[in-house]
């Protein structure tokens, strides 16, 4: 079958990448086997995914095979030349974090060459194999998987989070193996080797070419079949139980097949006592040749796992290589064997498991085999050249975790009937402004004077006086501001003029508030305590933290709800904990779609903030920042919170600048929302009519132009449609323009006899005639024949004339009025060749 490049597939790619490369991620898209050259790569970021796509699409006309790393790449390999070459690819050592869990499942029928595509009676076989393993490990718990078509053979794809080390490696590689022994045969193989961290996998949407293209064994595109709506991970607890109970099922035993014998046990779980049967360790009735080893260090592991010494696993060992072995394995290499795996640690967890302890036993287990392993690490660290400080720092935060983890937590309950006579009342420090005890944030996008009001509610919070000259203070309040960006020397000038501008105006009377020009860093072993031991020092009712992006340490996790929100979780734990409100300043979002409306909750930027907010003061420009009046302000104030409390106002401020008589300045006034829109749309409206009339003059203008030259061509004059259809002129526009050159004294109203018949026309104005009324302009074609009393049809034509004289008089300077109020249009229009 001939595949091609196509929208449908690079469509098909672009699906399927975001399961590989989350927001802010790099990934990496490899081609193996195109014509001439060895294996290459390219890398990309998440926000190239099209692009990738599209170059995935074209090698994969020509290509083998092309692949994607299923785990998550270091981000600096996105600084890699766009086309590497092997040596350069990612590896192990590139992975920052297991994030997939690969099943392969491939037909292994002997008609199959190693270098053949599957027949379709093979790929069905293996399709059956794979939805045999799925039910099988929904059983046990497992969550709904990513299914996919990898052109030969089939995937179940799970997603986990853990990290790269040689445990999860090793977790990963006896998972397979388990699982291959459960349900591999001679027809079907579970691939074994995808275990490593920089494990590649078929990107999905491309080309399947192993061998020649024949019509029983062809090739295929690749395909994403489904993908669940909620993807839940799945724990390294789950992975093991799996595989202790697929080792258990891999093979038929009796009872003297088990390590351990068989027996029914009793354990609650999840608050329900059942019965069930402990796994065992089955091992088959003869060891194979090939397997020997293999089988003696599993034998050896699992004996381990439950905390037996050298002589133990030694003695164990003995006895399996003489009744299952024929005494097949030379006593030195299992006396090697039992002392490696004597001087491993014991797995606490897989030990919980095996002896079906209770969840919270296994847990417990989990957390002890964490701390262990943070204590090797800093072990580790200081062999390395570590400072002891450092790896102090390094311990204290995963032991601080897991003492976290491990403390019991404490649920308050109350009542019905305590919860309806509490006195819950929300209580305000500003007036419909800052609820008392909630978390909260003031965001605004470049220009918006955020740090300056960051100043004004220290201020007005240390006082009880009006924040920003418009909203009451409750009472006053003992508060903190922590600024990190704008310098010391800035700071104290702008608090100094901000103070000037209220009731109390020495900066220095203002003994409730706090400045300190240090930033907690979120997410390091001791911010948590030392701000705490800050807060209470201070003996602090507010704390304001400006800004948050020098606090948080973020990197690539910016758009990652779960790592911003645990580091804003550790503000809300301090609040708690210290009864201090806090407040960060943060900036919203850039590229906005108006960058001058007001304002919302929507317009943070980064994930997690919105969340953490239970109240928030955001900022925005009503309009553009102007260099020229850098001291002008005109901005929006939107408040808001969970209390129940809203608000927008227009926000007016005036500093001046440094040259004014007496400096800088903080003149604040406050409007609200409705009447500056009212105001704007007026404004706006009347400019609107304002372009329109000088856009209506200045055609007018180019009309008249036109016109004169035409009544210069004709010395006599003519009748007004004789002129107008000589110029192929609109009437809309003839008579407008004709009235403008009548007003201004260019052009004068005659009468034009044709055919015996008089008719209303104009003439460039004789400046040496007398006998002709200056104030003859034109007229409606009275329709009538000169017959009869022609002297009566001319008084009569004159009259009309003249009663039109004052209407083109008055209008003549407004010439728009004289073209939306129509009269001369129709008269023009009325007007005979």
């Amino acid at each position: 079958m001939m595949i091609t490049h196509d929208r449908a597939q690079v469509s098909e790619i672009a699906k399927a990448l975001p399961l590989f490369v989350a927001a802010g991620d790099t990934g990496e898209v490899r081609v193996i086997g195109t014509a001439g050259c060895a294996p290459f790569g390219f890398y990309f970021g998440h926000d190239q995914i099209d692009q990738a796509a599209d170059l995935a699409a074209e090698y994969s006309t020509t290509a083998k095979g092309v692949y994607v790393v299923m785990n998550r790449i270091d981000p600096a390999l996105a600084d890699r030349p766009q086309l590497v070459k092997t040596s350069t690819l990612t590896k192990d050592a590139d992975i920052v974090r297991r994030t997939n869990l690969l099943i392969d499942f491939d037909p292994s029928s002997p008609d199959r060459g190693a270098d053949d595509s599957s027949t379709d009676a093979e790929k069905e076989a293996a399709r059956q194999r794979m939805e045999e393993c799925y039910e099988w490990l929904r059983e046990i718990g497992f969550p709904e998987p990513i299914f996919a078509d990898s052109g030969n053979g089939w995937h179940l794809l799970y997603r986990i989070d853990l990290p790269n080390d040689e445990p999860t490696k090793q977790l990963i590689s006896r998972f397979l193996k388990a699982l291959s022994q459960r349900f591999s045969d001679d027809q079907v193989g579970i691939d074994i080797s995808v275990h490593n961290a920089s494990r590649i996998t078929k990107f999905y949407g491309t080309a399947a070419r192993k061998g020649a293209d024949r019509p029983e064994r062809p090739h295929r595109l690749s395909k994403l079949l489904s993908v669940p709506a909620g993807i839940t991970e799945v724990s390294n607890i789950l992975i093991a139980k799996a595989t202790l109970e697929a080792l258990a099922e891999s093979t038929p035993a009796t009872a003297d097949d088990s390590l351990f014998d068989r027996q029914a046990a009793s354990s609650p779980r999840n608050g329900d006592a059942h019965t069930f049967d402990k796994p065992k360790l089955i091992l088959p009735e003869t060891f194979p040749i090939g397997g020997r080893h293999d089988l003696m260090t599993r034998l050896a592991g699992a004996t381990r796992s439950f905390g037996a010494n050298e002589t133990e696993i030694l003695a164990i060992l003995r006895t399996f290589n003489l009744t299952r072995c024929g005494n097949g394995k030379p006593d030195d290499e299992l006396q090697k064997i039992a002392r490696d795996f004597s001087t491993k640690d014991v797995n606490l967890p897989m030990r919980a498991l095996i002896e079906c302890q209770t969840d919270e036993q296994v847990e417990t287990a989990e957390q002890q085999q964490k701390l262990r392993h943070a204590l090797q690490h800093g072990l580790k660290g200081l062999g390395e050249g570590r400072s002891l400080a450092e790896v102090a720092d390094s311990l204290s935060t995963v032991i601080g975790a897991i003492t976290a983890d491990a403390k019991p937590q404490e649920f308050k309950t109350m009542t019905s009937a305590e919860l309806d006579t509490a006195d819950l009342r929300t209580d305000y420090l500003v007036e419909d402004v800052l609820a008392r005890g909630q978390p909260f944030i003031i965001a605004g996008s470049k220009k918006t004077l955020k740090t300056n009001i960051c100043i004004d509610l220290t201020l007005s919070l240390a006082s009880q006086t009006k924040f920003l000259n418009e909203f009451y203070g409750v009472k006053p309040v003992r508060v903190a501001l922590m600024s990190g960006e704008s310098g010391d020397a800035v700071i104290q000038e702008t608090a100094r003029r901000i103070a000037l501008s209220k009731p109390w105006k020495n900066l220095r009377d203002y003994t409730n508030a706090i400045w300190s020009f240090d930033l907690p860093r979120l997410g390091q072993p001791k911010t948590k305590k030392d701000l705490t031991k800050f807060i209470r020092d201070q003996a602090l009712d507010v704390l304001i933290v400006d800004p948050a992006y020098l606090c948080l340490d973020l990197g690539d996790d910016a758009g990652n709800l779960f790592s911003v929100g645990k580091k804003l979780a550790e503000l809300t734990e301090i609040m708690h904990n210290t009864g201090c409100m806090i407040g960060i300043a943060h900036h919203n979002k850039k590229n906005v779609t108006d960058p001058f409306a007001a304002p919302e909750l929507e317009s943070i930027a980064w994930s997690g903030f919105q969340e953490w907010a239970r109240q928030w003061i955001l900022v925005g420009r009503r309009e553009a920042y102007d260099p020229e009046q850098a001291g002008s302000h005109k901005l929006w104030l939107s408040v808001g919170g969970s209390a129940g409390h809203s608000g927008l106002w227009a926000l007016d401020i005036e500093e001046g600048s440094r040259k004014d008589q007496g400096g800088r300045r903080w003149d604040v006034s406050v409007e609200t929302a409705s009447t500056v829109i009212a105001a704007t749309i007026e404004s706006r409206e009347e400019a609107k009519v304002i372009r329109a009339e000088q856009k209506a003059a200045a055609q007018i203008g180019r009309d008249s132009v036109k016109l004169l030259a035409a009544y210069k061509q004709r010395p006599a004059g003519d009748t007004a449609k004789a002129i107008q259809t000589s110029l192929g002129m609109s009437t809309q526009k003839f008579g407008p323009a004709n009235a403008k050159l009548v007003a201004d004294g260019q052009v004068e109203a005659i009468v034009v006899v044709k055919n015996k018949h008089e008719y209303p026309g104009f003439r460039l104005k004789q400046t040496t005639e007398t006998d002709r009324d200056s104030t003859e302009i034109i007229a409606v074609s009275l329709g009538r024949s000169v017959e009869g009393d022609s002297s009566l049809f001319r008084e009569s034509l004159l009259s009309t004339v003249t009663d039109h004289t004052q209407t083109i008089t008055a209008t003549s300077s407004e010439s728009v009025s004289v073209v939306s109020d129509g009269a001369l249009n129709n008269q023009s229009a009325e007007a005979v060749a």
